[in-house]
């Protein structure tokens, strides 16, 4: 892949091209950005563009010797650490292990690259292993870390790399870049490898991609997870086709959707948010083109029908007031009674 074939990041592309083409590459990079943006892809892509033996205007040349080997993920000088998902930490173990032969020069590139994905969860003696290596660059090493909670990371550690900023994509990329994959998918028999799938897997749609690029906020990953989970879509059509309980007084039947799936809460804000605000605008102008949640369209209508606007908008604050005090409180189960209650007393 090339700089121009990533979606969205044009700052941070045209940070990391504006360094290869001046030849003023530092010594090492945090990528920081929320989950599922495309930090560990686009490190790649830099990676390769840095490992590349006749790299052009849009990043690594893709014929020569070295863009082969990183293809084929035999490159002898590159290096990154398989992040273990079900394990909390990256431990100091895992970081030495990577870097164990960085004094040695490159064997077939003029640079050696090193990723760290995930190096927040990097624990202290990790992040402390690191720092001898930050602080005393070698000239021909470029190290990427990846980081979607940067205050996870020491000071020491932030104040020795330039950071590059990911930033949300706007819908219309997200939506186009599930319409791509879509494509490429009906060509492919449903087949996601590459950047589309860390692990090649077979991947179905689930979900207008419109709709899921907006449950996504933004964020790639997280949309085609959503657009290709079953699970994600067994839970949307839950969510939404109870709906309508909230707003007869049958509050503990939703309450129990939301329990039963606790762990997936943030995501069942989302789509009742999204289902609020298409109740408010079509109450407002009556016209159901405008909903994000169409293919729900007659129960969106349904329940705009029953109520007036001013008590959805009612509904509205207290959901995001709700979604908020749960990043940060730990009485789950209190908050969603507080949120029930007040839709029966509203």
């Amino acid at each position: 892949m090339k700089f121009n074939e990533f979606v969205g990041q044009q700052e941070a592309k045209d940070q990391l091209l504006y360094g290869l083409r001046n030849d003023q590459v530092f010594h090492a990079y945090m990528f920081s950005g929320p989950a599922g943006i495309g930090k560990k892809t686009l490190g790649r892509v830099f990676a390769s563009a840095l490992l590349c033996e006749e790299p052009d205007e849009s990043g690594a040349c893709g014929k020569c010797k070295s863009c082969i080997l990183m293809r084929d993920g035999s490159h002898p000088d590159f290096f990154s650490i398989v992040v273990d998902a079900s394990k909390r930490d990256i431990t100091v173990d895992s970081v030495r292990d990577l870097f164990k032969d960085i004094e040695i020069k490159p064997l077939i590139s003029k640079r050696k690259v090193y990723i760290i994905p995930s190096a927040d969860k990097m624990n202290k003696s990790a992040q402390n292993s690191i720092l001898k290596t930050l602080e005393e660059p070698l000239g021909y090493a470029v190290i990427i870390l990846t980081a979607s909670k940067r205050e996870a990371l020491l000071d020491t550690i932030k104040s020795r790399v330039k950071e590059v900023l990911f930033k949300r994509n706007t819908i219309p990329e997200v939506e186009s870049y599930l319409d791509n994959l879509s494509g490429t998918l009906k060509k492919t028999g449903g087949q996601a490898s590459g950047e589309e799938a860390e692990n090649p897997k077979h991947i179905s749609e689930y979900m207008d991609h419109r709709t899921a690029a907006i449950l996504s906020e933004g964020v790639i990953g997280e949309a085609v997870n959503i657009f290709s989970s079953p699970h994600m879509n067994d839970l949307r059509n839950s969510v939404i086709m109870n709906l309508p309980l909230l707003f007869k007084g049958d509050n503990e039947e939703f309450k129990s959707i939301i329990l039963k799936y606790k762990e997936d809460y943030q995501y069942i804000f989302k789509i009742m948010q999204s289902c609020l605000r298409d109740m408010f605008i079509y109450a407002k102008v009556r016209d159901e083109n405008v909903l994000i949640n169409y293919d729900k369209k007659d129960i969106i209508i349904k329940c705009a029908d029953s109520v007036d606007k001013y008590f959805i908008e009612k509904c509205i604050e207290l959901v995001e007031n709700v979604s908020k005090s749960l990043t940060f409180n730990t009485n789950f189960n209190g908050t969603i009674d507080y949120m029930v209650i007040n839709f029966q007393e509203n």
